[in-house]
């Protein structure tokens, strides 16, 4: 029987803090991340005042709170010992090679997907993006690449309730679009992104079921104009391949990610 441990309640709002902070990078005022995090202000006024004192968060021009640099360089810190990573990123790094896009890897966090690399290719018109960040799974590749592993039941939990935020015209708004669009990555081994999340811009991802339990999705994301058909193709068959390349290495070798 597995030990129950006594959580410390104060680390424990820190932690809620930085992470709640950290998905937000457009800033949270203080209401805001009393409500999102279920603790009154005047409980979590002066931990917000340590951690600005401190490096770890800061006040952005609307004097909302952000991530600071001492955050920052622990991720780096972090990101550093991901040996894991590496060994992916020489993959997206041929991906990108053949391709002439951007190759991005993502996992599910919650409702979220988390990008945990990338590589861009030498293009003088390209997609900007950056590691670390969150983007809904509902409306991007590598987050319908993630919901896959899922079953229907789980995501309609997920959902219950959910907002569906419009960022495009071509943006998924229910429940039941997203259900029929999973189901087909389950069938084709494909997840598809046709300006959802972004005008311009369409993704294709494919997930990746990792012999130490993590679920990954690997994606190339490219501006519209630039979609042949060949294009397209080159991308699905190099996707296709280093996602089953990742798999086997992942059989040999242990790769941890978090």
């Amino acid at each position: 029987m597995k030990e129950t441990i006594d959580l410390h309640q104060p680390t424990m709002r820190v932690l809620k803090i930085l992470e709640c902070v950290d998905r937000n990078p457009q800033g949270l005022s203080l209401t805001e991340i009393s409500k999102t995090i279920g603790s009154p202000k005047s409980t979590i006024y002066p931990i917000l005042n340590t951690l600005l004192e401190n490096g770890y968060l800061k006040l952005n021009r609307f004097n909302n709170y952000v991530i600071g640099l001492k955050t920052f360089q622990i991720g780096l810190s972090y990101s550093a010992n991901l040996g894991g990573i590496d060994i992916i990123r020489k993959e997206m790094i041929d991906i990108v090679d053949e391709c002439k896009e951007i190759c991005q890897l993502g996992m599910l966090v919650g409702d979220q997907v988390y990008y945990l690399e990338k590589v861009e290719p030498d293009q003088a018109i390209k997609i900007l993006s950056y590691t670390g960040k969150y983007m809904p799974a509902y409306c991007t590749g590598l987050g319908k690449a993630l919901l896959s592993f899922l079953d229907n039941k789980e995501i309609e939990k997920m959902y219950d309730g959910f907002k569906f935020e419009k960022f495009t015209e071509k943006t998924i708004t229910n429940i039941k679009e997203l259900l029929k669009e999973v189901e087909n990555v389950r069938k084709i081994g494909f997840a598809y992104d046709n300006q959802e999340a972004m005008l311009h811009a369409s993704c294709i991802a494919v997930p990746i079921n990792m012999n130490t339990g993590y679920k990954l999705a690997l994606s190339v994301t490219y501006p519209i104009f630039r979609g042949t058909e060949e294009k397209i193709n080159s991308i699905k068959t190099n996707l296709k391949s280093k996602a089953k390349l990742i798999e086997e290495i992942s059989k040999i070798h242990k790769i941890e990610i978090s």
